[in-house]
């Protein structure tokens, strides 16, 4: 277990005092105030990494329980809220189809709707990850989606291992009946 030293409680506290001043109510709100907590209270992207860990792993008992939770759940509304600006996006249906022709040239023929279900598995593992989905969605000022694209190249193979699952599963299925 890692061991939480001084300045990284210090942060988390004054990431749970911001959160329970400020309304976290709807998108633009929630990405104002999470930019404000990058920029005046993490500062140091090195801590991202002790962030990802409290979120996930901290057990001790004492005040920094209750700040784990409110943070937690500022984390889980605002990467739902970036979930559900990607699915709505139109750039999503793009990007679907360009991962689709990725696909063609690797032999493997699927459709939209189940890379689309596989790679939302993709993002919800990151769905208590601080920076959670921005690694692999870029939004412009006002919130809109510009661009997605998948995380790293071992997002490509899950997500080329579970398609050909898939089809071995559906061609068992069929020599069944």
């Amino acid at each position: 277990m890692i061991e939480l030293n001084n300045k990284i409680k210090k942060i988390l506290i004054k990431i749970d005092s911001f959160l329970k001043q400020e309304k976290n109510d709807g998108f633009t709100t929630i990405i104002k105030n999470y930019n404000y907590i990058n920029e005046k209270i993490i500062i140091d992207k090195g801590n991202y990494f002790f962030i990802n860990y409290f979120i996930r792993s901290y057990k001790k008992k004492g005040d920094l329980l209750k700040a784990k939770k409110n943070i937690k759940k500022f984390v889980k509304i605002k990467n739902e809220l970036v979930l559900d600006k990607i699915i709505k996006s139109k750039i999503y249906n793009s990007f679907l189809e360009e991962i689709n022709k990725k696909l063609k040239k690797d032999n493997i023929n699927t459709t939209k709707n189940k890379i689309s279900k596989i790679y939302l598995k993709i993002l919800k593992k990151n769905k208590y990850n601080w920076l959670g989905f921005w690694s692999n969605v870029v939004l412009n000022k006002n919130g809109s989606i510009k661009n997605i694209f998948l995380f790293d190249i071992n997002d490509y193979i899950f997500l080329k291992n579970k398609l050909k699952n898939w089809n071995i599963y559906k061609v068992f299925i069929i020599s069944l009946k």
